[in-house]
C-alpha cells in the first residue's frame, strides 16, 4: 500500500474490524516502526520527528463503531483527538489551549463519538488503555 496525503486534506480510513486502520494510524503517529517500507512526513522519516510535533500537525478522529478513522493534516491543528493511556476527556482535550467541557463535547459530537462515550460506564472519564487499545475495534 502506498499513498500521499497533503496539508489541508482529510482522509477517511474505512474498513472492517481488523482491516488495518489502527495499524496505519499507529504508523503515522509513530507508535511503532513498520516491518518494511517507510513513513515520511515532508520527505523525512516519521522517526525523525518527536511525537509532540506529529500530534500538533495531525488531527485524528475516531468514529465508533470502529469502522472508520478520519485524519486531517494541516500546518496548524487546533483540535487533536489522540487516544493514549489516559481518559477519553484527557485525550480529546490534549493539545487544546483553552479546552473546556463544552469544547470537548462539541469535538466528540463532531467526531460522532459522543453517544458511544456516553454509553461507557465512566463516560468521558473512561480510560482508553495503552495507546488506545481499549477503545479500538
Amino acid at each position: 500500500m502506498s499513498f500521499t496525503i497533503y496539508p489541508g486534506e482529510t482522509v477517511a480510513l474505512v474498513g472492517p474490524s481488523g482491516g488495518g486502520k489502527s495499524s496505519i494510524v499507529a504508523l503515522i503517529e509513530h507508535f511503532y516502526n513498520p516491518n518494511s517500507g517507510n513513513v515520511f512526513i515532508d520527505g523525512m522519516p516519521v522517526s525523525s520527528y518527536d511525537h509532540e510535533f506529529i500530534h500538533q500537525k495531525v488531527m485524528l478522529i475516531f468514529r465508533f463503531p470502529s469502522d472508520a478513522f478520519f485524519l486531517h493534516f494541516s500546518e496548524i491543528t487546533s483540535i487533536e483527538i489522540v487516544f493514549g493511556r489516559d481518559s477519553v476527556r484527557y485525550n480529546i482535550l490534549y493539545g487544546m489551549d483553552n479546552g473546556d467541557e463544552e469544547t470537548m463535547i462539541r469535538a466528540a459530537k463532531m467526531a460522532n463519538v459522543h453517544d458511544f462515550v456516553m454509553e461507557t460506564e465512566n463516560q468521558y472519564d473512561t480510560n482508553c488503555g495503552e495507546k488506545g487499545v481499549q477503545m479500538s475495534g
